[in-house]
């Protein structure tokens, strides 16, 4: 039975859009008149704290602290008709929500009592968090970025920290006034995931998707652009009896790839807006808030989305709405009433590498994965073997290939392995499930084609190690006599693999002709020992840590065909696993891992 839960946490919390809707989620102001909350101007001064020359020790020493805000910032400014001023300062922490603000946008990293403030209670998990000041009329004055001092950051891909550029670009979305994504996929969206997710280094938000682009872009117009080389859509989402449909998130994707190019969630009276798209032939989909970004996520405690987390909206089917032809400077209408049958089919969690998360999966043009989904209704009993598709034409799914998976914790779960074509264009696409009796439902962007140069960075090998029926695949303290798994290389080509013996001079040529795997442990002392291996599958192997194992850090050297495949240093315990002391009600998957909001703040964390 397979468990691989990764828990994931918010980067930070929301404060979504309102008034004249655009693409994408934009932050706004409280008020009976809500304005959206962007810089006057597009000159803007970044102050970088002396505390970048000098890193606490939650960042990994070494780590490139100033590349990665640069290129956080080269990213946006890539992207829209923004530019930033570098300026620097001795200050080390944010302005205080009641301060006003002191007029500097401060990006800083010290470990200080104002900056570990917003991260506080259900907070403490957050990667990074933006303070906005802004006038009445919705001009920053003051955008202030603070990282968690008790997470672990770095710029290398270390297995179980977060990566320091990735969280910086979401940040820096945030100081331009965007809010969170429900595209899987962007660099907005509210969940990050550490180094080690899928097996691979998490850079993919590094890099803005096509949503990001299409909301910096709303506020600032695109860099080197006529203002009206761009078209839009427009329109209003109801139910079926009329009542305008608030909260409901409606994307936009090209006919001719299948990418996701941009999404807006609908306001109370049900309206959306989506700029910043080429012309061009779009889909136009559909769908409720209840699935890999929840309604909870979107909410905030002021602006025009206030009320989505008190006063959830009823489920409703995921739909196509229409296709448009939008040409530059034009604005089309489509509107669209909501089915009113039952829900059957909620896909809520993707992944692949034998893990679940919320985070899309990112994948690489000219190769084949296998992918995981999970959700209510996810059932060979519902959808056929040709009901999981990708409406792509350079991605095939093996209809054979389909199956019903065992993850526990009574989440259904199914696999299909997924060939990308070698021309793919990079972007977010959407996984789609048709059931057996006509439904619909997608994970919108939940797949990421990467860029050769992200995926080049991201496609060092990371090895994962964890007890045998662990959630999470983190773990560093184990137990003498343990069994555990390992996961986060390809162990074996696909064909049998055999346990092979312990490694050595003598048996080395026999090793190197056969597709062997083994497991060689070096304590701490030096001494060595060979274990023999309790399963072997393509994404995985299992053994037992010898009862007599030596307390204190071991070494872990997987070999296949003779040559070493990976490697990752542990720590035997002295007693039985930490892992023993965890309460099941924090490892349940129907409570999806997810932390709650905090309310925010005066000053407006983010």
């Amino acid at each position: 039975m397979r468990r691989l839960l990764t828990a994931l946490v918010l980067v930070s919390t929301t404060l979504l859009s309102a008034v004249h809707v655009r693409s994408y989620t934009l932050q706004t102001t409280e008020g009976a008149t809500p304005a959206q909350i962007s810089w006057k101007t597009r000159r803007i001064t970044v102050t970088l704290s002396s505390s970048l020359s000098a890193p606490p020790a939650n960042i990994k020493p070494g780590s490139d602290v100033y590349g990665a805000v640069r290129r956080a910032l080269a990213h946006w400014a890539e992207a829209a008709n923004v530019q930033f001023v570098e300026a620097t300062s001795k200050a080390e922490s944010i302005s205080a929500p009641t301060s006003g603000g002191d007029g500097v946008s401060l990006i800083t990293v010290a470990h200080t009592p104002e900056n570990a403030a917003p991260f506080a209670g259900t907070s403490s998990e957050a990667s990074g968090r933006t303070r906005i000041f802004y006038t009445e009329s919705g001009h920053i004055t003051e955008a202030d970025i603070a990282l968690n001092p008790t997470q672990q950051f770095s710029t290398d891909g270390t297995l179980g920290t977060y990566d320091l550029e990735a969280t910086l670009t979401h940040e820096i979305g945030h100081l331009l006034g965007l809010d969170h994504s429900a595209v899987a996929g962007a660099t907005m969206q509210p969940r990050q995931g550490k180094n080690g997710l899928y097996g691979m280094a998490a850079f993919t938000p590094r890099t803005l998707a096509e949503d990001d682009r299409a909301g910096v872009r709303a506020l600032y117009g695109a860099c080197g652009e006529k203002e009206k080389s761009r078209g839009a859509v427009a329109g209003t989402i109801s139910y079926a009896g009329g009542a305008p449909a608030y909260g409901a998130n409606v994307w936009a994707e090209e006919i001719a790839t299948g990418r996701v190019s941009a999404s807006n969630i609908t306001l109370a009276n049900g309206s959306y807006r989506i700029e910043g798209l080429s012309p061009g032939d779009y889909r136009l989909w559909v769908e409720a808030l209840d699935g890999t970004v929840p309604a909870a996520e979107i909410a905030s405690g002021r602006g025009s989305y206030t009320g989505l987390a008190l006063n959830p909206l009823p489920p409703f089917r995921t739909q196509e709405i229409g296709r448009v032809k939008l040409a530059a400077g034009v604005v089309n209408r489509l509107n669209a009433q909501l089915s009113s049958l039952p829900v059957l089919l909620n896909p809520s969690f993707i992944g692949t590498g034998e893990q679940l998360s919320t985070i899309a999966v990112p994948l690489v043009a000219g190769r084949t994965f296998t992918v995981y989904l999970g959700g209510y209704g996810v059932s060979t009993n519902q959808i056929s073997a040709g009901g999981i598709t990708v409406a792509s034409p350079f991605m095939s799914v093996n209809p054979e290939s389909v199956k019903q998976q065992d993850f526990g914790g009574g989440l259904p779960v199914m696999s299909f392995e997924l060939t990308i074509n070698a021309n793919a264009p990079t972007g977010d696409y959407s996984v789609r499930l048709n059931s057996n009796t006509g439904e619909v439902a997608c994970l919108t962007g939940a797949l990421s084609i990467e860029g050769l140069e992200t995926a080049a960075a991201a496609d060092h090998k990371q090895l994962s190690i964890a007890p045998i029926d662990a959630l999470y695949l983190d773990e560093t303290a184990l137990a003498a006599g343990s069994v555990v798994k390992l996961s986060g290389v390809e162990f074996s080509d696909g064909g049998p693999t055999v346990v092979g013996p312990q490694l050595n001079s003598a048996n080395a040529s026999h090793v190197a002709q056969h597709n062997m795997a083994a497991v060689n442990l070096i304590y701490a002392s030096g001494a060595t020992a060979y274990v023999p291996l309790t399963e072997v599958s393509r994404a995985r192997l299992g053994f037992q840590i010898p009862d007599n194992a030596e307390p204190g850090r071991m070494l872990v050297e997987v070999f296949l065909n003779g040559q070493k495949k990976a490697s990752v240093t542990v720590e035997i315990a002295g007693g039985e696993t930490a892992l023993s002391e965890r309460k099941d009600s924090n490892l349940m998957i129907g409570s999806d891992g997810r932390e709650p909001l905090s309310d925010l703040k005066s000053g407006m964390e983010d």
